[in-house]
């Protein structure tokens, strides 16, 4: 995975960290932009845990332009009830939108979550966006996308 996220800086390509613990999402949302061909436009990179998004987030090498996550991501040795998860993606958002650093990051809660409540808490801490996981096709994650960021210098 390293080498995978060095190659990122190498090139302007936009940068997505997806950050979900299940597999068949994470290969789904990777897979989207390899099938509609922007695998030259973007560099999808995902991980299962927020406390790895971490890791990438604050690495100066790694940084994303783009976060989408999941409000539900259990986490090995945590408390992983539906309350505790929501708190730490909320915890995470705030960090990165408070950090001067990272705060110009955009992050689009990506979720099956459909409480507005939920919704709410996460836009009102930062979140650029809120999007339910199976309402959009592929081609129009891409074009969201796109409007979210402008990758190229």
């Amino acid at each position: 995975m390293l080498d995978n996220l060095n190659k990122m800086n190498n090139n302007k390509k936009c940068r997505i960290l997806l950050v979900d613990d299940d597999e068949i999402n994470r290969i789904y949302f990777r897979d989207i932009f390899w099938i509609h061909g922007n695998e030259n436009e973007y560099d999808v990179i995902s991980t299962t845990s927020i406390k790895e998004a971490r890791n990438i987030v604050e690495n100066i090498e790694t940084k994303p332009n783009v976060i989408f996550i999941d409000t539900l991501v259990a986490e090995k040795g945590e408390r992983n009830d539906i309350d505790s998860q929501i708190k730490r993606a909320l915890d995470f958002v705030s960090d990165i939108k408070k950090d001067k650093k990272l705060s110009d990051i955009k992050i689009i809660i990506y979720s099956s979550q459909k409480d507005k409540r939920i919704e709410r808490e996460f836009i009102k801490i930062g979140a650029d966006d809120f999007i339910i996981k199976g309402e959009l096709l592929p081609k129009e994650i891409i074009t969201f996308t796109n409007k979210i960021h402008e990758c190229y210098n």
